[in-house]
């Protein structure tokens, strides 16, 4: 199967960046065909709580009674029938604030400070992001560097539902498209056709220091933390107050 190159788009959705096709709502198969963390202008996307984040793009797939991929979803676009795409708007780094004034803590040049998304989160088990791309195939190690478009390709079960279009002004307009709602590991079968070859480099790729990094010591504390709670060594409440401690010691590091 062809991949296409990778392209910037804007992240004002209003702008129509995507077409926003309308099917019937429920679960289908997704493939991984682009992975975008960039505008037009080459900056960084972000959502609208100042997160940086990156839009991964899924094309929607038919699968039958036996749970195996068969056919495309296809859409009629400007009197033309073509394969359905959707985005998915995934939080790659948290912006760091204040605890009590809500305000984002600064570097020593006055830009704000982030830290990773791809982390345990507030239960130990993992933030949305680590959700989203464990589906994926990843397996979470802590220290490691993420490369996004190395996923491209992967296979996904979507749970797609629907939305009320708003016009410029924020009112409804009546008409409704489809979303992402939920991404889940693949559980199907993929036909040979369907399964994107990668071919092997020459050398190791090695990830720049840009790159999406996995929040290690935070990681690593929650995860010990985590495994006292499974051994009965603390109760919940003690677990709960330990896990908040360290996410004052995230923020006060940082500035």
């Amino acid at each position: 199967m062809e991949m296409k190159t990778m392209e910037a788009i804007e992240t004002n959705m209003e702008q129509k960046t995507y077409s926003k096709p309308h099917f019937k709502k429920g679960f289908f198969a997704g493939q991984l065909t682009e992975v975008k963390t960039e505008n037009a202008e080459g900056e960084q996307l972000y959502d609208n709580f100042g997160n940086q984040q990156a839009i991964l793009v899924f094309s929607v797939f038919k699968t039958d009674d036996n749970n195996v991929i068969t056919v495309p979803v296809t859409i009629q676009e400007n009197n033309v029938m073509t394969d359905a795409k959707l985005p998915y708007f995934l939080a790659i780094r948290y912006k760091i604030t204040n605890e009590e004034t809500k305000q984002p803590i600064l570097d020593s040049k006055g830009q704000p400070t982030y830290r990773s998304a791809f982390g345990p989160g507030r239960d130990g088990t993992g933030t949305k992001s680590v959700k989203i791309l464990k589906a994926l195939g990843w397996n979470a190690v802590p220290g490691s560097k993420i490369l996004l478009s190395d996923y491209i390709g992967q296979w996904v079960e979507l749970n797609i539902d629907d939305y009320e279009l708003k016009d410029q002004n924020k009112q409804p307009t009546g008409k409704k498209a489809s979303c992402i709602n939920g991404i889940k590991k693949f559980e199907g079968t993929v036909p040979k056709e369907f399964i994107v070859e990668k071919p092997i480099p020459e050398a190791p790729i090695v990830a720049k220091e840009e790159d999406v990094v996995v929040d290690d010591e935070y990681f690593a504390k929650t995860a010990q933390l985590q495994q006292q709670l499974k051994d009965g060594m603390m109760t919940e409440k003690e677990y709960l107050l330990a896990i908040e401690g360290l996410r004052k010691e995230d923020r006060r590091n940082a500035q």
